[in-house]
Order: structure tokens, then C-alpha cells, then sequence
């Protein structure tokens, strides 16, 4: 029986992972890890819920669910990214730090001193080419972060390889770039316009909410279907060779195209939609070539483009979550 854990599990890619998992290894135990909660889901056995009040009793723990229930597969999709805006700046930083770098580090060196056969994939972010000149970009671009999260995840992505071939434990690296679904949250721009004009269609929004503000019409975003790119990852991990490897579609779309064809989904008109230019998180494109995954496994996203937006328009629909 395998022990699967999964962290970030309230997160869009921690929970997709569970229902791919949970379908593929019925009779696991699943262990998964949700900010300051603990949820396990054994085989045969009764949930069992545990908060965790810090740091130091995160690791703690970790350490003792180890020894018990050796993990046969690890999927680390948590990460922390926020904005110097926010308040509690320091507080936020070192939960950032630990998250995003700290704590897969030490994930790895409990494999090492307990189970070397554990497969471990750690989840990256496109942004750490935010600062290149180069794209489309791959595996062997170089990295040029630009801020606290993207750097956190190029040291991350250097120590666990490197600690990966010095001690023998398959680690594999996914960069993702943008990947979306239904559990997306309100902040992203996918959701807010799908759920922006879905209310309206329905005569759900306040009378002084007339449109909505998005921004940079004219971005290419390269941009996915969120369960196309769990399955990818899934399937890394069970079939592939440990290295980095970058999930994209390789065909991005403007971000004014996409809104169009969700205007022309609930049949609404343009002047529902108000367009600000904003400051671009990179200097050039961020979009992905995924050769190397392909080659890998044979992967490649199946929704992208037009056939993205009318996806995630009919799954918001088809699962009334708007």
C-alpha cells in the first residue's frame, strides 16, 4: 500500500492531484497538507484531522509521519507568493522562506535518512525567467528571478536536485507556467472575468458594479488546463526520469482575445469590460517550450487558446460554482 503526500492540498493543483491519486491508488493513504492543517485519509480507516501551530511543530511532525507511514510519493505544490503591499510584511516573508524553501529541503533530507525510494516533485513557477530576454523558453534557459518568490524557487529547484544526485532519491522539477480551473481563486483574471459575467448574465451583480476592471489587453499569456497539467505531473513522477521539466502550452493567447471569447460565451458586450495598462511581472514573454516533457512521456496539453476559455466556461457552469 502506497503513503502519498500531498502539500498545498488547498490549493488548485493540491486538490486535482487527490482526485487523479485518490482515483488511480484506491487502497493508499493519503496525507495531505492544507497551511496550518493536517488531514489523513487512510485506507480503511477514519479521517483524522491535526492542526499545526508553527513551524517547528510542522517539521516535528513531518518527521514522526515519516517514520511511521514512509512515503512512496511526494507532491509538493505549496508555495507562498504575496505582494510588499501587504500587511505583516516580516510575518509573510518568513512563512514565504519556509514554504517555498525551507520546508521541501528538509522533506528531502528526511527521504534520505528513511526512504531513498520516495519519488519527491516540487513544484516551480515560469516566473523564474521573469528577468530573461530569452523566449520562448526551456529547461536550459537561464534563470533570472525578480523577486523573493521567484528567487526562493531557483535555489529550491538547485538544492534538491543536487541533493537528489548526491543521495540517490528521484527528484523531478515541474515548471508551470499558467494553468487554470474551476478552483481558481477570484484574484485571478480567468475567474474574475468568467464569474464577473456569469452573475451578470444572471442579474446576480450589484447595480453599481457595471463592469469590470482587467489589465495589459495586449498580453501573451501561454496558458492551460489545470488537470491537463496534474495529469502531466502524475504521470512524470510514475513514468519519467528525475530532472526539470517545463509544462506549457507553447501557444499563448492575448489576454483581450481570451476575454473575447467569454463575452461571446454568455453573449455580453465589450463595454462590460474597462482595460488599464499595469506594470508586466516580466520584461520579455514568459512562454514555455515543452519538448522535453513530451519526448519524456509523450505530454501535451490538450486545451489551450479558445478551447481553454469555453472549457473553463462550461466546467464554471456545469459545476454551478459561479
Amino acid at each position: 500500500m502506497n503513503n502519498i503526500y500531498i502539500f498545498g492540498f488547498s490549493g488548485q493543483d493540491g486538490k486535482i492531484s487527490f482526485e487523479v491519486l485518490s482515483r488511480k491508488y484506491k487502497k493508499s493513504s493519503f496525507f495531505l497538507f492544507n497551511k496550518d492543517l493536517l488531514i489523513i485519509k487512510k485506507f480503511n480507516s477514519i479521517d483524522k484531522k491535526i492542526n499545526l501551530s508553527s513551524n517547528f511543530e510542522y517539521i516535528n511532525l513531518i518527521s514522526n509521519l515519516f517514520q511511521k507511514f514512509n512515503p512512496s510519493l511526494i507532491f509538493y505544490f505549496a508555495a507562498v507568493h504575496f505582494s510588499f503591499e501587504e500587511k505583516s510584511l516580516n510575518q509573510e516573508k518568513n512563512k514565504q522562506e519556509f514554504t517555498n524553501y525551507l520546508l521541501p529541503i528538509h522533506i528531502l533530507s528526511e527521504c534520505a535518512l528513511l526512504n531513498k525510494k520516495t519519488k519527491f516533485l516540487y513544484t516551480s513557477s515560469s516566473l523564474i525567467f521573469s528577468g530573461s530576454k530569452i523566449y520562448p523558453q526551456d529547461e536550459m534557459t537561464e534563470r533570472v528571478p525578480t523577486c523573493d518568490y521567484s528567487n526562493q524557487k531557483v535555489m529550491t529547484e538547485k538544492i534538491l536536485k543536487s541533493l537528489g544526485n548526491k543521495l540517490g532519491i528521484d527528484v523531478y522539477i515541474a515548471i508551470l507556467y499558467n494553468h487554470e480551473s474551476i478552483y481558481r481563486k477570484e484574484k485571478f483574471f480567468t475567474k474574475k472575468i468568467i464569474s464577473f459575467l456569469s452573475k451578470y448574465k444572471k442579474q446576480r451583480i450589484n447595480a453599481k458594479q457595471d463592469k469590470i476592471l482587467l489589465y495589459n489587453k495586449d498580453s501573451l499569456i501561454d496558458m492551460g488546463y489545470a488537470l491537463d497539467f496534474v495529469n502531466g505531473m502524475v504521470n512524470l513522477v510514475l513514468e519519467g526520469k528525475p530532472d526539470s521539466y517545463i509544462f506549457s502550452t507553447q501557444k499563448p493567447i492575448k489576454v483581450k482575445h481570451f476575454v473575447d471569447v467569454v463575452l461571446e460565451f454568455y453573449q455580453l458586450p465589450i463595454s462590460l469590460v474597462e482595460f488599464k495598462e499595469s506594470p508586466s511581472r516580466s520584461l520579455y514573454p514568459l512562454i514555455g517550450k515543452n519538448k522535453k516533457i513530451f519526448d519524456e512521456i509523450g505530454w501535451k496539453p490538450e486545451f489551450y487558446g479558445e478551447k481553454l476559455a469555453k472549457k473553463l466556461c462550461n466546467d464554471f457552469e456545469k459545476f454551478n460554482l459561479i
